[in-house]
């Protein structure tokens, strides 16, 4: 049977961020027009079609090179006017007030503050033709496309690997296997930050008889402004920088200035962060890992909530079944997650000139934000004993208060506890586990028993409504009717539930 052959992606779209390619220059003019509106007199200069080089031929390359640096000013993106609405703006009755001192006046590189208007500097290419540690612009594509669009398991990226060995006898794989594919992305030298781990190790007393755990002896690598938004007079609250708490944390830096340098038009960046162990697969022996996220607090929620890397893994935990372990790990917890952080430390009180993504330089002030655990971590987190309320020092057996009114928890009201209470009186009479401390005591502005935010998925979807709910219904029904009954009528509401849910794809599984 006869092959059509290979055509290439010749004509790719000229508009800024847009790597869209197509097969035929109608293909392309019907992309333009669909999801592109040029204005006449703006209208972005005609691409000829490009002849790729010979090698990116054979390897089937999809990405163009951009002839516009994304980051350019002289980039502009030019929308259908529907697009455009739908982006938003803020409407004539919203008043949107930012912070008076830290407003996140853009600033050079060397943190002197730019007149109003001024453009963001022209950014570097740099050498276009340079794809090291890849041979080539196809080796890195297909590296991208493996580790970060499809994120191929290892054994399908070994087995990839030994098909286009078979396919190119001569030329060979361009990696031998997953293996080396990591080793040569970890290689990659552009950025600002590289790859940093640390290990811990376990320096108490070991067993003098029997067998020592491997735990005990093993390393452990833990690899722009506030703003009140008002509309129609009432407050509005979307995002966590239009919150009071960024408002408030923004006050205390200008108040604390201890280091003497000048905080006014700096930016606040506090970092959210968000940990939980996570069953990954239940049918192959519930294999357990132990995450913990970093997100970016400047973020809108639209985008955290969307596929744009706005989270991200900074770190996993291990995992042992043994008491023992258990109170080690949570040392271990806060003393990673201190370490972690502690590069950051200085620059907490100190602005940090960095570039953001619009391309202007700034003087950022870092704080750690809200951490988003369910209870047990939130217990783990605020090192309280199991039951007690993370927040205040509410009894187990009055946790509502009936009109009282209990003390919040503070590190100023533990450290006093601290002073004049044992282990025992701490743990029965205050719930608090006396020989761990937080790790948000080490960092300026930070108190873990004010960040803690609570999870919605388990606490209030999952706790409310599952845990609750609807055991309470079943319960019911199972006392009211027979066995018999009771086994229909359930049976009739899961029917029910998945007729409801069929509309959305697997919308049945979480439910």
């Amino acid at each position: 049977m006869s092959r059509r052959p290979y055509k290439p992606n010749l004509f790719h779209c000229s508009f800024p961020r847009c790597s869209k390619s197509c097969k035929t220059e109608r293909g392309l003019r019907q992309h333009e027009e669909t999801c592109h509106y040029v204005l006449g007199a703006q209208e972005p200069p005609q691409q000829q079609p490009k002849s790729p080089s010979p090698h990116l031929c054979a390897h089937n390359s999809l990405l163009p090179i951009p002839t516009t640096p994304p980051d350019s000013p002289s980039a502009q993106v030019f929308l259908h006017p529907a697009r455009q609405q739908s982006l938003g703006s803020p409407n004539s009755d919203t008043e949107i007030k930012y912070h008076q001192i830290l407003d996140g006046t853009p600033c050079d590189a060397l943190g002197n503050d730019l007149p109003p208007g001024s453009p963001p500097p022209p950014c570097d290419p740099g050498d276009t033709t340079d794809y090291s540690p890849f041979v080539s612009q196809a080796e890195f594509e297909l590296a991208e496309f493996l580790y970060t669009k499809e994120e191929m398991s290892e054994q399908k990226t070994n087995r990839l690997m030994d098909l286009l060995n078979a396919l190119y006898t001569q030329d060979g794989p361009p990696f031998s296997s997953h293996e080396e594919m990591c080793s040569v992305i970890d290689a990659i030298h552009h950025g600002d930050i590289p790859w940093q781990s640390f290990n811990v190790t376990y320096n108490g007393e070991l067993p003098t008889d029997g067998p020592v755990p491997t735990w005990k002896t093993q390393p452990f690598e833990i690899d722009y402004a506030p703003k009140r938004v008002t509309r129609k007079g009432k407050r509005q609250y979307t995002d966590l920088m239009s919150g009071n708490w960024a408002w408030s944390q923004a006050d205390k830096i200008v108040n604390e200035d201890l280091t003497g340098c000048n905080v006014h038009g700096a930016m606040f960046s506090p970092w959210i962060f968000g940990s939980d162990k996570t069953t990954v697969s239940v049918a192959t022996g519930q294999n357990e890992y132990y995450p913990l996220y970093q997100s970016c607090g400047n973020v809108h929620n639209s985008i955290r909530r969307a596929h744009c890397n706005a989270v991200t893994v900074i770190a996993s935990k291990d995992q042992d079944k043994s008491a023992e372990f258990r109170k080690f790990r949570r040392q271990l917890f806060h003393t990673s997650l201190e370490y972690i952080l502690s590069s950051m430390r200085p620059y907490m009180t100190e602005p940090k000139v960095t570039k953001c993504p619009d391309g202007h330089y700034r003087r950022v002030v870092y704080g750690i934000g809200p951490y988003i655990a369910d209870y047990p971590e939130q217990a783990l987190l605020s090192c309280i004993v199991q039951n007690w309320c993370p927040k205040c020092l509410a009894p187990v057996g009055n946790l509502d208060g009936d009109g009282e009114i209990f003390t919040r928890r503070s590190h100023e009201h533990t450290n006093a506890l601290l002073d004049g209470c044992t282990l025992k009186e701490l743990w029965d009479d205050f719930g608090i586990v006396g020989d761990l401390l937080p790790f948000t005591i080490s960092f300026p502005r930070a108190d873990i028993h004010e960040l803690l935010s609570p999870d919605l998925l388990h606490q209030i979807i999952k706790g409310t409504f599952k845990d609750h709910l609807v055991d309470w219904v079943t319960e019911y029904i199972e006392m009211a009717y027979s066995k018999a009954e009771a086994t229909r009528r359930l049976a009739d509401i899961d029917r029910r539930k998945v007729k409801m849910c069929s509309a959305i794809s697997g919308a049945e599984k979480f439910s």
